[in-house]
């Protein structure tokens, strides 16, 4: 009896610790994921996939001029590449696709033939339509999956689309070719 005396106050005791102890305990946790999702979207998407989405635009913008005799929007001709940003995006898209395509489009300014340089102006109109699904998906993702350490983060329906978009613009480029005289 006099152990069960004993136990008692010492039972109680634990399970008040624990009661007041788990709060804590989900309340730490939940700033945890916070800071986490804070953490991604500042990385993967303001300093990311918003900075690639700019350049995109702005690279836009330099291939239409590139087509026109006068230019109609004045760019400024010091636009730097965000590498950072590009190298984000890759490893979101696991495939080095981007910076292929990102390649051509600047050997497409020394290009004189029209036609080939307004496909590369719709292709980079669809990259930026797939960059900017690509940031409302991994927001949602975000959002909804808790991730943190050892998750493998893979945009492979993003990746499969660029990579289809940049095949066919190869495909178009190819059929100019062939019929140029």
């Amino acid at each position: 009896m006099d152990i069960l005396q004993f136990f008692q106050p010492l039972v109680a005791i634990i399970i008040g610790a624990a009661i007041a102890l788990i709060p804590l305990w989900i309340n730490i946790r939940g700033e945890r994921k916070r800071a986490n999702r804070s953490w991604l979207e500042q990385t993967y998407v303001t300093d990311g996939i918003d900075k690639l989405i700019t350049h995109l635009m702005t690279l836009e913008l330099q291939v239409s001029n590139h087509m026109s005799i006068k230019p109609y929007i004045p760019i400024s001709s010091t636009n730097e590449v965000p590498v950072e940003a590009i190298a984000r995006v890759r490893f979101l898209l696991k495939s080095p696709v981007l910076v292929s395509f990102l390649k051509e489009v600047y050997r497409c300014l020394e290009d004189t033939n029209t036609a080939v340089i307004s496909l590369y102006v719709d292709a980079l109109k669809s990259l930026i339509d797939e960059c900017i699904d690509l940031r409302a998906w991994f927001l949602a993702l975000v959002e909804l999956k808790p991730i943190g350490k050892n998750v493998f983060i893979d945009a492979f329906y993003y990746r499969e689309r660029i990579e289809k978009m940049v095949e066919k613009l190869h495909q178009e480029i190819a059929s100019i070719d062939q019929n140029k005289p």
